[in-house]
């Protein structure tokens, strides 16, 4: 089996974007599968909130950025010695297979083989990507044969479209996007949509839409668990996808059922469900990436019958 590659974007930032990323790795960790997260957002949220959760704090974390052990040796080369710093200087002369750093408890897979690595993200992310970037990304990718190695690939992208959101939609298969129901992040929808047409018309692979996940809801007592002044945008925003965003991607835009609240400790926390503090206080949210992960892997093998979603 080779690894289903996925990112997960919005062109908005505060939508949960790093959420989802750390919680649907540790799930699929928990599941045995072998997960790779690769963190091309030069805020590195993603990293700072796995390494936290695994490794208590980011100590190890400056050590491997100031080794070169960072996504960003990945987009240099020796041509950008002359003139730069010693800690550019390590991420050059740095084999690019070391940056992937093993997160799993005592740096091993669990012990039925699960495996939850990380290609750390780095803030010279911001001044390091050219025009040769995609194809120094698919090159790293193949030459480590990381589509054999592992059972997943999640890539958290920045919340903006720029070289960095591209180069890794370029070598996904699905991307996934979390979205808030209000009226910036509808807006954000539409533009996100338009983008993605030019992406899917250009790159010579499928790349296909997995779903959308409503974050930070505002909590109801709702059948359906959406509030009523946020109903009108979950309505615009799904006639959207029927009449207009479908098309544009060539794919099915299919929201999850699975919905995520908005609790105020959760914004001022690194948002891992499964941290024993969390968990304690708001149970239901690792029930509800465990309902997810399973929404997940079945559009996954639904479209793997139908080679499509």
């Amino acid at each position: 089996m080779t690894a289903t590659i996925i990112s997960i974007l919005n062109m908005k930032g505060g939508v949960g974007k790093t959420t989802i990323t750390t919680n649907i790795s540790v799930e699929l960790f928990n599941r045995n599968e072998r997960v790779l997260v690769i963190d091309v957002d030069p805020q590195f949220n993603s990293t700072q909130t796995l390494m936290k959760f695994f490794e208590k704090n980011l100590d190890n974390y400056f050590n491997l950025r100031d080794q070169g052990k960072t996504l960003a040796r990945v987009f240099q080369s020796t041509n950008q010695s002359r003139g730069i710093g010693n800690s550019q200087l390590a991420t050059i002369k740095t084999p690019a297979a070391s940056i992937i750093h093993t997160l799993s408890p005592n740096n091993k897979g669990n012990d039925k083989g699960g495996v939850l690595d990380i290609i750390p993200g780095d803030m010279g992310l911001i001044v390091d990507i050219n025009d040769t970037a995609s194809d120094k990304f698919k090159s790293f990718i193949k030459k480590n044969n990381l589509k054999d190695n592992y059972d997943y690939i999640l890539i958290d992208c920045p919340p903006t479209w720029g070289q960095l959101t591209s180069v890794a939609l370029s070598t996904s298969d699905y991307y996934l996007i979390p979205t808030k129901l209000d009226e910036f992040s509808t807006i954000g929808i539409t533009l996100l949509a338009e983008l993605l047409s030019d992406k899917v018309n250009s790159v010579n692979k499928p790349l296909k839409n997995l779903g959308v996940v409503y974050m930070f809801l505002k909590k109801n007592k709702a059948k359906d668990g959406i509030a009523r002044d946020q109903k009108k945008f979950r309505t615009d925003i799904e006639n959207y996808f029927t009449d207009t965003m479908e098309e544009l991607v060539d794919s099915k835009v299919k929201p999850f059922d699975t919905l995520f609240y908005n609790y105020e400790y959760l914004i001022t926390k690194s948002a891992l469900y499964f941290d024993e503090a969390i968990e304690t206080r708001h149970p239901k949210h690792k029930k509800k990436i465990h309902d997810l992960v399973d929404e997940i892997q079945n559009r996954l093998a639904e479209g793997a019958q139908k080679n499509e979603l």
